[in-house]
């Protein structure tokens, strides 16, 4: 067999969709781009803890299981003006079995609440978030629950 006779045939990987992959790459950075804009929640959220100051209590106190209660939360600024129109929620578990989500609702000046009632006694333990403009707050929250 003679070297010069012999036909050395190079195979080169050509997708055959290549336009539709560079299609799709870009919808999705455009995906990626929309939900960022649109999600200011998490995007350049400052941390307002060393600016406000937050009380969370019970309208009536203490606290029973299977009684209906109001939880109350004022919202200030450190120099003693009312935060109005924040958006207030927590989430508390009692020794991890039980979830209980709260959205407190704004009454008036600083004043949020919330009705509703705690099953368990024990202490409910969990996080409060304060979010406002591009402003937010958490802190850990414990409330104590005694038996009715």
């Amino acid at each position: 067999m003679n070297m010069g006779d012999k036909k050395i045939e190079r195979k080169y990987y050509q997708p055959a969709n290549l336009g539709s992959i560079l299609v799709i790459f870009l919808c999705a950075i455009a995906v990626l781009n929309f939900l960022q804009i649109n999600n200011p929640s998490q995007v350049n959220m400052q941390d307002k803890s060393d600016q406000w100051h937050v009380e969370v209590t019970a309208k009536e106190l203490p606290i029973t299981s299977n009684s209906p209660i109001i939880l109350q939360t004022v919202l200030m600024t450190n120099d003693g003006g009312w935060i109005e129109g924040a958006n207030i929620k927590a989430t508390l578990t009692m020794d991890g079995a039980e979830n209980k989500e709260i959205q407190f609702q704004h009454v008036e000046d600083g004043l949020y609440e919330y009705a509703t009632q705690m099953g368990d006694s024990g202490t409910w333990s969990g996080e409060l978030e304060v979010k406002k403009d591009n402003g937010i707050m958490t802190r850990p929250l414990e409330i104590v629950v005694v038996p009715r």
